[in-house]
């Protein structure tokens, strides 16, 4: 996974055509199983390194994937990120197995508040 730096991004894409880097999981096509959260690092987002993947704001996926598009459309570069948690309700999930422990979950995607993209909140 590249850390997002400028300096790093100065020397690794200032002369390629500006598109997304995607650090990344590939999202569950099942929604009520996962839900997504993303941050995206531009090269002039004030933190940078580990303090951003630490303390960036997390967007759900609607907001994430309304900002990829202004980006896209202003021809910017950007890295994006993302983390998949488990859901509560009709997610396959034993939350009495060790895997599970310690892991917050996240509302069932009925009683999740964030606008849906493609069925994704």
């Amino acid at each position: 996974m590249w850390i997002p730096s400028r300096a790093g991004f100065a020397r690794a894409f200032a002369m390629t055509p500006p598109r997304g880097y995607y650090f990344s999981q590939k999202m569950h096509p099942n929604p009520a199983f996962y839900k997504y959260t993303w941050q995206i690092w531009t090269p002039d987002t004030e933190l940078e390194g580990k303090a951003f993947l630490a303390h960036a704001p997390k967007l759900g996926t609607a907001q994430h994937m309304r900002l990829r598009a202004e980006l896209i459309a202003a021809g910017r570069h950007f890295f994006v990120y993302n983390t998949a948690r488990p859901r509560l309700g009709a997610a396959p999930f034993d939350r009495s197995h060790p895997r599970w422990a310690g892991v917050q979950f996240t509302p069932a995607l009925e009683d999740d508040a964030d606008p849906a993209w493609n069925g994704h909140k």
